[in-house]
């Protein structure tokens, strides 16, 4: 019976082992290394190591239902991809600006694959990303040339006041009005301000973890 229960626990002992080396394996969804850490309370001072970024698998013409519709597409695709947090999209109106309605985190943003692009928020908005912001929620590359709405310079702020500008406000998908968009797979100012597209053309978004 003695050596019977040694076995047992030799056995259990190895089980509780394998549980703890797959819980400490990098997260599919994410790419992200999701190490069981302590709990983290924010109400204590407590923040979370990163910030996740990605860009969306999916496109969108400019009517996006306003910068809260487009904060809402990003928690969705988030949501259907397994990531958790809040995210709001890379995106201002005619008057309210990205770097207003985001938060500054004083930790690196990563994308879905693992690559950091930034080492914080200042590191963000400096005109210089580590890497483009090219992967999708899923983990997924997107191809090269492919465009995201912004309407914002790279520090954040508006790019273009005027409605016509704005796809007003990212409110219409009129093939009469425009918006600046940034491109994937650039890693100067041109990640958030390349060019501009008709509001009736489907562009994919960024989206920040908040």
């Amino acid at each position: 019976d003695e050596a019977l229960s040694a076995v047992e626990a030799i056995l259990e002992a190895d089980r509780i082992a394998e549980e703890k080396r797959v819980a400490a394996k990098p997260s599919k969804a994410t790419g992200l290394d999701l190490t069981p850490r302590e709990p983290c309370v924010a109400a204590l001072g407590c923040a979370p190591e990163r910030k996740v970024v990605f860009v969306s698998s999916q496109k969108y013409a400019g009517n996006l239902g306003g910068l809260a519709g487009a904060d809402d597409k990003c928690n969705e695709l988030a949501r259907a991809a397994a990531l958790t947090g809040t995210f709001k999209a890379w995106l201002s109106s005619s008057s309210e600006s990205a770097a207003s309605r985001l938060s500054h985190a004083d930790v690196p943003y990563f994308l879905t694959n693992g690559t950091k692009i930034a080492n914080g928020w200042s590191d963000l908005v400096d005109g210089g990303l580590l890497a483009g912001i090219h992967v999708t929620e899923r983990q997924d590359s997107v191809p090269a040339e492919q465009s995201a709405w912004s309407n914002s310079v790279a520090t954040g702020a508006v790019a273009s006041t005027s409605p016509n500008a704005s796809c007003a406000s990212f409110s219409s998908s009129s093939s009469a009005m425009m918006a600046a968009t940034g491109g994937v797979d650039f890693v100067g100012t041109a990640w958030s301000q390349r060019s501009k597209k008709a509001c009736s053309a489907p562009q994919r978004l960024y989206c920040i973890e908040q």
